[in-house]
């Protein structure tokens, strides 16, 4: 702003007053303190973006050490359990194989699953060793022409044939469509009398 000033003669006993020669309006005075407030807040805010953006950094810091130390725990949480599952397997007398279906997240819930899959399969090869055991003294009883084998503890009751159709009743009053089809091969298998 160009302020012009006015000297004006003075008289005796005056101090010289400087006078503006061009008053400023009212649109001026707020126009300077916008400007003047625009600035001030322009530079708080942006010291205050500045300290934001740097605790932003932080703690982006911070979470990514604290989530790599999570996952180390969670690593080394699930390699003990797979440790604690296979000294289990082995303490129940479960092969390899099987500790790897042993799940659980805590030294219980492992023994609990180990338990479950050592009952599971002490059922299935106690079937699988009675299926076997019938088997065999089929094939002996086949092999003996009709008769039972001395010692094997059986009393033959009519003929193979009989024994076969009373095993092949007994499959279909259970409904067992795989053994019935396995007892009529058997007797198909028999020569005719």
């Amino acid at each position: 702003m160009a302020d012009e000033i006015k000297e004006v003669e003075l008289a005796e006993g005056q101090t010289p007053e400087i006078q503006e020669s061009k008053e400023l309006s009212i649109d001026e005075v707020k126009e300077q303190a916008r400007l003047e407030t625009e600035k001030k807040y322009k530079e708080l805010l942006s010291s205050r973006d500045k300290a934001n953006t740097d605790l932003k950094k932080e703690l982006l810091a911070t979470k990514t050490a604290e989530e790599q130390a999570k996952f180390k725990i969670d690593e080394e949480r699930k390699e003990f359990l797979k440790e604690v599952a296979d000294m289990t397997a082995k303490n129940i007398g479960l092969d390899d194989k099987f500790s790897s279906l042993i799940k659980g997240n805590s030294k219980d819930e492992l023994k609990e699953s180990a338990e479950l899959i050592r009952s599971f399969k002490d059922s299935i090869t106690k079937d699988y060793e009675k299926q076997i055991t019938k088997l065999e003294e089929e094939i002996k009883i086949l092999k003996a022409g009709g008769s039972a084998p001395a010692g094997s503890g059986q009393k033959v009751v009519g003929s193979l044939r009989e024994q076969l159709i009373n095993q092949y009743n007994e499959a279909e009053k259970r409904g067992d469509g795989a053994e019935m089809f396995q007892i009529k091969e058997k007797i198909r298998s028999l020569p005719k009398e």
